[in-house]
């Protein structure tokens, strides 16, 4: 999502630049890709339109703002009619509507007040190292107070967007706020550039004297980040330098080994690569999991596992009430009557079943 929505802006920003019309054409096309990736992108979206409205009122000499806001409309309208248009074409609009939007309004929880206020307390630890971005924007808005320019209209509306997406969401901060980033650090970079021009310009003993400062905060960050997150980041970085395949890796060369190439297996969970790994095509239309355990669709999904029998049914990592009950579902009417439950070894937090009939 992030690529496309930086792509968008930067589309946007050279469409201003040059007063061409055709380049919002692909900012609104890339801004539809974000869009399909994650929901939330509609706020960036918005933060678009916002940007577009400043700029019409703050710098009047850009009088082709409704024409440029047209093809940007135009462009994400095309590529979600056609997205539309094909899942209509399937029969799954109405489900796709509800899956995408719908229902994580509906059985999205938050996290309680305690997990607010924790993830808020590592925020601001991260937010240390952050501290040179947020002074970079400072020094930037501070420069541009008299003059706003083109960067910084479409900059500031993207940046109090994302920020309001990610804290909105009430959990996994730390992944919700990721595209914030880009707007940071681009309305940063002026102000810490001029900053560094200045450190430049100091006595040798004051420019000492900020690097060990800096030095100092940058440490300071880095052990806060580690206290909290280090663990997780940790076995991350042991996988990768031990080369230590994930569990989706083995489970889907485990199906490879004991399957048929064109044998269907179905995955219920958050391990939907399980199919990429193990090169093996979907027993139902409904694989992902965004899909999994909606009410509209979990009685077709059983349908056509009881129909397909798949060669392998695989539960991985059921994190959510809707996938835990559609697993009971197909334990009770299907598992029990076709299956057998084996091991998988490296693999054993997941539930791996084998036809046997």
């Amino acid at each position: 999502m992030i690529a496309f929505t930086t792509a968008s802006f930067y589309l946007a920003y050279i469409g201003l630049r040059r007063q061409e019309s055709l380049w919002f054409l692909g900012a609104g096309i890339a801004m539809a890709a974000a869009v399909l990736f994650k929901q939330i992108a509609l706020l960036d979206l918005i933060a678009l339109g916002m940007g577009l409205t400043w700029i019409a009122v703050l710098l009047p000499g850009n009088r082709r703002i409704l024409r440029y806001s047209a093809m940007l409309i135009i462009g994400a309208g095309a590529v979600i009619a056609a997205v539309a248009l094909l899942l209509y074409s399937g029969g799954q609009l109405a489900a796709a509507s509800d899956a995408v939007f719908i229902n994580p309004w509906q059985t999205s929880r938050t996290q309680s007040l305690t997990g607010l206020l924790e993830g808020l307390q590592r925020l601001s630890v991260v937010a240390i190292g952050c501290l040179p971005l947020l002074g970079g924007i400072v020094i930037t808005l501070w420069k541009a107070r008299s003059q706003a320019t083109l960067a910084i209209c479409l900059l500031v509306p993207w940046l109090v967007m994302t920020f309001v997406g990610g804290i909105a969401s009430g959990k996994m901060f730390f992944h919700q706020l990721l595209p914030v980033l880009p707007p940071l650090c681009l309305l940063a970079a002026p102000g810490l550039m001029w900053t560094w021009q200045f450190i430049r310009s100091l006595p040798n003993r004051q420019r000492q004297l900020v690097g060990t400062l800096a030095a100092l905060v940058v440490v300071g960050a880095a052990i806060g980040v580690l206290r909290f997150q280090g663990g997780r980041y940790g076995r991350v970085i042991a996988n990768i330098t031990q080369q230590q395949p994930h569990s989706s890796q083995l489970v889907g060369a485990y199906v490879r080994t004991h399957t048929h190439f064109d044998e269907p297996i179905y995955v219920l969970g958050r391990r939907c690569g399980i199919y990429l790994y193990a090169d093996r095509p979907a027993a139902s239309r409904y694989f992902h999991q965004t899909w999994a355990g909606l009410p509209e669709v979990e009685q077709h999904i059983v349908t056509d596992v009881r129909t397909t029998l798949p060669a392998m049914l695989i539960f991985a990592d059921l994190r959510y009430d809707r996938h835990r009950r559609l697993a009971a579902a197909l334990q009770e009417s299907i598992i029990l009557c076709y299956y057998r439950s084996v091991n998988v070894p490296g693999a054993e937090d997941f539930e791996v079943f084998v036809r046997t009939k």
